[in-house]
């Protein structure tokens, strides 16, 4: 076995190679459910961004609900994947 930084290379029997690659992100999560139900209305009143614009601007929405509702998710995803070569080390920027 061998690390070609993340990922991991496996000589396959065949000759051939199995690289193990993991990417991570980080994504911003929007709960209008909550927000909806905090708000006493219709999850159905806040489809797109001119009806948040509208409750902020009759004082019924605010940056901090906003924030109270947006929750932060690291998202890691594998990836296996077959060569004929052996992957070279990438190059470090």
């Amino acid at each position: 076995m061998e690390d070609v930084d993340d990922d991991l290379v496996l000589p396959l029997p065949n000759g051939e190679y199995a690289l193990l690659s993991k990417k991570a992100y980080v994504k911003d999560i929007f709960d209008k459910d909550a927000l909806a139900n905090e708000l006493l209305i219709a999850k159905d009143e806040l489809k797109t961004p001119f009806d948040y614009s509208i409750m902020t601007a009759q004082g019924k929405l605010t940056p901090d609900q906003i924030s109270k509702h947006t929750s932060t998710e690291t998202i890691v995803k594998i990836r296996l994947s077959k060569r004929k070569t052996k992957p070279r080390k990438k190059k470090s920027e």
